[in-house]
């Protein structure tokens, strides 16, 4: 090792340059699996998006709501629906972002909720439509029951409520307690929900936090989104057909029809579209990269090794087995790996501690999940695949050259 110092600073510096390039790649590549591993907070299986269109004709004496209450109400009676109900900007996959604001009266230790919140204006049985449940364990049936409309409670996302410090409660503990909801006073927090993504590709930890807002039959003029669960023995790809065949006939109450009948997978395809393409050709880009980082390492060391046959065949002639030999081979590609790795955490700290490489807006301190996870989960998986290439390079060229006699391999010298 002393005798080729400046071949192996070659190799310590190419380990590097690898471990720093590989780290980016991994990180990415395992971000990427994360988010889309991470819940949903939603089962969009046999859902439906109906969009309702209005003549604007009046063609009835009933008031608005109630013609939109009839005709939901026909929804349900098919025998192939299981739950039908209305809602405001809260259906998975759309961009509307309506804000919501929640707040108690105790000015002592004012509790209100997180500036990144949505509200989704929902009916209760929006809950059993998209298997929404809570996190004490109740039923999306038995959610749609506590959250009636006309009792005035509503639901909280989990993380939803912070306190005068900005700090995040578990807003479970705070069920029962009464805040003023949107302007309006005395509204019960009944039931708390697990966090709800907007789209697969946000992050969990940064979706906009869940203010459930129960809406009540009046107001259903004011809904954009009627959602039905389909019987899962009775979904077939029949099903949008059969709907828009009776639109003009059952389905038509007043001035209100149904315009158009989405499967909720489609929607999910086709909003997700552009991110799905990106990340694939990411993914692409990596794997590429990562084959090329296999072949320039893997290279590097069967030319090592195979340049080495006469020092092998001295060995050999003192005593040596091919098990030392091998043994002593993989070491120092170990080694030189072992003295590249601490250097590449350093410049992959110097990369994230000013900024160079773009992470999560928490990172800051050592003690957080992101900070461990670049300085010592994805560094630790980087190791341990160099590692395996090394091995693999080494192990395959040096078997190779041991298989000479001694007499041949130093017969040039």
């Amino acid at each position: 090792m002393r005798n080729e110092w400046r071949s192996n600073i070659w190799l310590v510096i190419e380990l590097l340059i690898v471990s720093i390039v590989l780290w980016f790649c991994i990180d990415r590549i395992v971000d990427y699996v994360s988010v889309l591993n991470e819940p949903r907070g939603h089962d969009i299986s046999h859902v439906y998006k109906i969009t309702v269109g209005n003549t604007g004709t009046n063609e009835s004496t009933r008031p608005g709501f109630e013609d939109m209450n009839e005709l939901i109400e026909r929804i349900r009676r098919r025998p192939e629906i299981e739950a039908a109900a209305y809602s405001y900007g809260s259906t998975p996959y759309n961009g509307i972002l309506n804000g919501a604001w929640v707040y108690n009266n105790d000015s002592v230790n004012s509790i209100y909720n997180t500036g990144n919140t949505i509200r989704r204006w929902v009916e209760p049985d929006f809950f059993k439509i998209y298997r929404i449940g809570g996190v004490r364990g109740e039923s999306p049936e038995q959610l749609a029951e506590i959250l009636r409309p006309g009792i005035q409670v509503f639901g909280a996302g989990e993380g939803l409520l912070v306190d005068k410090d900005g700090n995040v409660l578990n807003t479970v503990d705070y069920i029962g307690q009464q805040f003023e909801l949107n302007g309006y006073p005395d509204h019960t927090l009944a039931a708390v929900t697990p966090q709800m993504k907007r789209f697969d590709y946000d992050k969990l930890q940064f979706s906009p936090r869940t203010c459930w807002d129960i809406m009540v039959p009046f107001a259903t003029t004011n809904a954009n989104e009627l959602s039905v669960r389909v019987r899962a023995n009775m979904d077939s790809p029949s099903f949008i057909s059969n709907l828009m065949n009776d639109s003009e006939s059952r389905l038509r109450v007043g001035s209100f029809f149904i315009m158009k009948v989405e499967s909720m997978a489609d929607l999910r395809r086709s909003t997700q579209m552009s991110w799905t393409i990106n990340n694939r050709n990411y993914i692409i880009g990596a794997a590429f990269l990562l084959f090329n980082i296999f072949l320039g390492v893997l290279g590097s060391f069967w030319y090592r090794t195979r340049m080495r046959v006469p020092d092998i065949a001295v060995l050999k002639v003192f005593g040596a087995t091919n098990a030392n030999i091998f043994r002593r081979f993989i070491g120092e590609g170990l080694l030189l790996l072992g003295i590249a790795t601490p250097l590449a955490i350093f410049c992959e700290w110097l990369l994230l501690r000013y900024g160079l490489v773009k992470l999560p807006a928490e990172f800051g301190s050592f003690l957080t999940f992101n900070a461990i996870r670049q300085l010592a989960v994805i560094p630790a998986l980087t190791c341990l695949l160099l590692a395996l290439i090394i091995i693999a390079g080494i192990s395959v060229s040096a078997r190779r050259a041991m298989k000479i006699a001694p007499a041949t391999a130093l017969r040039s010298e």
